[in-house]
């Protein structure tokens, strides 16, 4: 029965572009963060050995730049030149286990690693700790970097001028409301959203005018209440950084995550980077409490992929691209108050010098508690871009 189940998983999943990207969960490493003292900054990163992975801010950062550090940029190579850091050194994350050794032979090197927000940052520190470094940074995304940027559209340095010096209408207090039953037994109730919307500005290199460029949402309570008005429950600092731009912005939505026939809350946690994962708060509704728990297993998975439900089969799916060669679909079942995997589909495609690529392809399946390659394709040879192809 399960492996019939996961056939059907795979068929469904087989051509689902693969989207998504690894999330940081930031808020549990800040306490691995070096103290804002560029004295004492400095003297720890260049006299010890960082072997674990740690993430600073962008003023610490440019407290800690200099010739003999690197400012590696993971993103693609568009990416890096339609915008980035000054002085920065191009390695797409996908590539590191690859050319890291080449493009930084010295593996005691400083190396300060940013994407565009923060995600493929992480993936790609640890990467390169695992390999050996030893003074390795993650700086976030170059969305939030407030040093000096390379545009191409200009070629000319600029800012990106984000605190509590900017104008004050840039912040929108909101208070979001949705009314919904979660199951037929259940009463109605209003799932209420309260933050600001701030605006984001970019301050053009001179100082001399401000150019609005985007808004994003910071959610910082979400209430549920009972339709007589009663506080169901309460869920606060939930600090979450979503983009502003259609009527989704908030990022609210409930859906049967755990298949038991009441509704749970999803609330969108960050747009995530490039690659289009879509990282969200869960809240599962557990029927011997009577009251909706936050589940962190979910949220993990999300944070790294796209996930979505496949209700006939009783199965979460969750897709992550790695960069335009390839990707993992992973399923999930829900069993015992966790989300067990039990099944996955991976593609890898390596690109030659001639514009061919070689194609692997893996598929997995829990076989009596462990997970078992079922089957393995390599290589698959194809041919694109060329006279040649199709």
């Amino acid at each position: 029965m399960r492996k019939r189940i996961f056939c059907i998983c795979l068929l469904t999943c087989f051509f689902t572009i693969l989207t998504g990207c690894a999330r940081s969960l930031q808020d549990e490493r800040e306490k691995l963060a070096f103290p804002e003292f560029p004295d004492v900054l400095q003297s720890l990163t260049l006299d010890i050995a960082q072997v674990e992975y740690v993430k600073i801010t962008p003023q610490m950062a440019q407290n800690m730049m200099s010739d003999d550090v690197i400012v590696l940029d993971v993103r693609t190579q568009n990416e890096f030149d339609s915008l980035h850091i000054i002085n920065a050194v191009l390695l797409p994350f996908e590539q590191i286990s690859e050319r890291a050794t080449n493009v930084i032979p010295d593996k005691d090197q400083i190396i300060l690693v940013y994407c565009f927000a923060g995600v493929r940052s992480e993936i790609a520190s640890e990467e390169l700790i695992k390999m050996g470094y030893t003074r390795v940074f993650d700086i976030g995304g170059i969305m939030d970097w407030t040093g000096g940027i390379i545009r191409d559209c200009c070629d000319s340095v600029y800012f990106n001028y984000f605190g509590d010096d900017l104008p004050d209408d840039i912040l929108t207090p909101f208070s979001y409301v949705v009314s919904t039953r979660i199951n037929d037994e259940m009463p109605t109730f209003d799932f209420i959203l309260e933050g600001v919307v701030i605006e984001k500005y970019t301050l053009v290199y001179d100082g001399s005018m401000y150019r609005l460029i985007h808004a994003r949402t910071d959610i910082s309570t979400l209430r549920v209440v009972c339709q007589d008005g009663t506080l169901w429950q309460e869920f606060s600092d939930l600090g979450t950084d979503t983009r502003s731009m259609e009527e989704w912005m908030y990022g609210l939505s409930f859906k049967d995550w755990n298949f038991d026939g009441f509704l749970d809350i999803g609330l969108r946690a960050w747009k995530g980077g490039s690659m289009g994962n879509d990282p969200h708060y869960y809240w599962l509704w557990d029927s011997s409490s009577g009251h909706f728990v936050r589940n962190e297993d979910l949220e993990e998975i999300s944070w790294y992929s796209s996930v979505y439900t496949i209700a006939e089969n009783r199965v979460i799916s969750a897709n992550t691209r790695y960069g335009v060669w390839g990707g993992i679909s992973k399923h999930f079942m829900y069993a015992d108050g966790s989300f067990v995997l039990v099944g996955f589909f991976e593609q890898v495609d390596e690109q030659d010098d001639e514009g061919g690529y070689t194609r692997r392809i893996t598929v997995g399946e829990l076989i009596n508690g462990e997970m078992v390659i079922t089957e393995h394709y390599e290589p698959l040879e194809t041919v694109f871009g060329s006279e040649n192809s199709g």
